[in-house]
């Protein structure tokens, strides 16, 4: 059975989006955004890191700033950072 990787996320910006030239010439922009869920000392915030590219990522950084409040649907990929990657060998050694 195969399965379906879809993501939505609601959020704000909490910075303001951050955008580069790839290699191949194209705009590579990454949106930050926070999500809010529960009230009072049950509120919990998430962080998501979103990465737009080519034409998403030149509109992105002409139209979305700190603060403003954004829809990002596409694929989740997970990745593990150089300190969690170490961290894991040295789990598994």
């Amino acid at each position: 059975m195969k399965g379906i990787n879809k993501v939505i996320v609601l959020g704000r910006v909490w910075k303001d989006p951050t955008t580069r030239v790839a290699a191949n010439g194209n705009k590579v922009t990454q949106v930050d955004l926070v999500t809010e869920s529960g009230t009072g000392e049950y509120a919990k915030a998430d962080w998501h890191k979103v990465v737009l590219y080519g034409r998403p990522a030149e509109i992105a950084e002409t139209y979305v700033g700190k603060g403003v409040l954004t829809i990002a649907s596409g694929k989740l990929k997970m990745g593990l950072t150089s300190i969690q990657q170490r961290s894991l060998v040295t789990l598994f050694k």
